[in-house]
């Protein structure tokens, strides 16, 4: 019994942690993106409605970039459609990540936030904080205006008039993509991970974050629709200006890649003026600078299944981050903080494991007396236990705490920004990503899954649990499994497993050592 009990808690261990590294997504190869084919007809009638244009106003072949740089931003707009050509954004370490994902020199370039995209704008002003361009297309003259700040929360406007002898219907469209940039050597598990996301109002006090599919969907429910991956975000704000959104799936060499489209219409009688202004985030997710806002953005940070789980842990890193300085330290006094919390019930747990220890002899005696009767073996073996008062499944509750327990810290250090690139000490210096030491024939070497491994083989030799034959394969083959598994997850995260191995191993010394009589 008690081997099935241990089999049994392994097996849904390794069930739960597969189901985690399911949701991580296979990453796709990479390669520089060639070609894009637009799979959606939704672009397509959006496109034939717009209004014809005189390409012959304007010379689209001299297009020119400008570059208006902060201390959080580096903004290329570009005066082909008066477009946003790149956004990087300023990490630490004087690292730059664009933000737009795209490939010039090899078929296809971005047209985010791009008005009629073959018309080349003039520019009419410049400034530390934004720019201003022009254009008059077929006998409409169109004057964007973009307004940076370094908040992030940035304005984008048009002032719309229509300088012909008859009314004009003139499309403001608004779209970003295909998909979103990100580091280099993140780009391809990013790809798999983006999403187009929105804030559904569902009640006067009440929204949820709704995942976009391929569709055109009404913009009326929505407080934002934005496109983002696990650290960056790009919403557009619905000031009541929206009509409709337009989500495609794009094929491209990365896969298929998503592209946000927002649609609105302008109605304009001759002569006549009209002006509209959007807001836009574009940006790190940065739960405290997002929340400032009051705009619901901090919404799109993914803390899983267990979100309430996610978020405690999430502000209680920050709360002894605070205190502490080092993200690191900060994970091994949660861990301990609650293996304190749980001590009762893994107290109960490790007296349940030294029970069944104990009551092993007299196991093995039923098992050889009633072997050729299962049901009177299994009845004999339960009045065992309720005699000396030991619960077989005891010891597989910590465990199973455990389980929501590892996945909302996985989720907390996988999506949130604050741990991102968060050092701990000597070669780990990015919490959110696998420690690496050093690599032999392109065999990346990692300590603290190789350190997780051995705690784990020596907690299981401490447990007892290698005193049955048929179990000692187990106990060799269980913390290596643990240890290929856990390889290539964040070290923060294998930080967290690990010191809760010594902690373990601590509380079956104290538990179950010999007492002196």
């Amino acid at each position: 019994m008690e081997k099935r009990v241990i089999i049994a808690t392994v097996l849904s261990t390794l069930v739960i942690i597969g189901w985690t590294m399911f949701f991580v997504n296979k990453p796709k190869p990479y390669t520089v993106p060639r070609q894009l084919e637009t799979t959606s007809k939704s672009a397509e009638i959006v496109q034939k409605n717009a209004p014809a244009v005189e390409m012959n106003q304007i010379d689209s072949a001299k297009d020119k970039d400008i570059i208006i740089e902060c201390a959080s931003n580096k903004v290329v707009f570009n005066t082909l459609g008066a477009r946003i050509k790149s956004w990087y954004v300023k990490e630490k370490n004087s690292k730059q990540i664009d933000l737009v994902l795209t490939a010039p020199d090899n078929g296809f370039e971005a047209e985010n936030f791009a008005t009629f995209n073959k018309i080349n704008f003039k520019i009419d002003s410049k400034s530390e904080t934004g720019i201003v361009f022009s254009a008059v297309v077929d006998n409409v003259k169109v004057v964007k205006t973009y307004e940076l700040s370094q908040g992030c929360l940035n304005k984008v406007s048009f002032q719309i008039t229509n300088q012909s002898n008859k009314p004009r219907s003139f499309p403001l469209n608004m779209s970003w993509g295909p998909g979103i940039g990100a580091a280099p050597a993140e780009q391809k598990q990013e790809d798999a991970l983006t999403r187009v996301i929105a804030l559904a109002q569902i009640s006067a006090k009440a929204s949820t974050i709704q995942k976009l599919k391929a569709d055109t969907h009404d913009a009326t429910p929505y407080k934002w629709v934005g496109i983002d991956n696990r650290y960056f975000l790009i919403a557009l704000i619905n000031e009541k200006n929206l009509s409709s959104i337009v989500v495609n799936q794009d094929k491209t060499s990365l896969g298929k890649l998503f592209t946000m489209k927002a649609i609105n219409k302008l109605e304009l009688l001759p002569g006549k003026t009209e002006k509209l202004e959007y807001s836009f985030y574009i940006g790190p997710k940065v739960h405290s600078e997002l929340k400032k806002l009051g705009l619901g953005l901090e919404e799109s940070i993914d803390f899983g299944f267990f979100s309430m789980l996610g978020k405690g842990a999430f502000f209680s890193l920050k709360y002894m981050y605070g205190i502490v300085k080092n993200y690191g330290i900060a994970i091994i006094i949660l861990t301990l903080i609650m293996q304190v919390v749980l001590f009762p019930l893994t107290m109960k747990s490790y007296q349940a494991t030294n029970g069944l220890k104990l009551l092993q002899p007299k196991m093995k005696e039923l098992q050889t007396k009633f072997k050729d009767e299962p049901k009177r073996l299994n009845a004999e073996m339960m009045n065992l236990y309720k005699s000396h008062k030991v619960n077989p499944l005891g010891g597989c509750l910590p465990m199973l705490l455990q389980i929501p327990i590892f996945l909302a810290l996985y989720n907390t250090l996988s999506n949130t920004y604050e741990l991102r690139q968060a050092p701990f000490f000597l070669w780990i210096n990015d919490l959110s990503a696998p420690d690496l030491l050093f690599s032999v024939s392109g065999l990346p070497i990692r300590v603290l899954p190789l350190l997780m491994g051995a705690g784990m083989f020596i907690q299981q030799k401490a447990s007892g649990a290698s005193t049955d034959p048929s179990q000692k394969m187990m106990v060799i083959m269980m913390p290596i499994i643990f240890t290929f598994i856990f390889y290539n997850f964040a070290s923060g995260l294998v930080l967290y497993w690990f010191v809760n191995s010594l902690f373990t191993l601590l509380g079956q010394y104290v538990v179950m050592k010999p007492k002196k009589s």
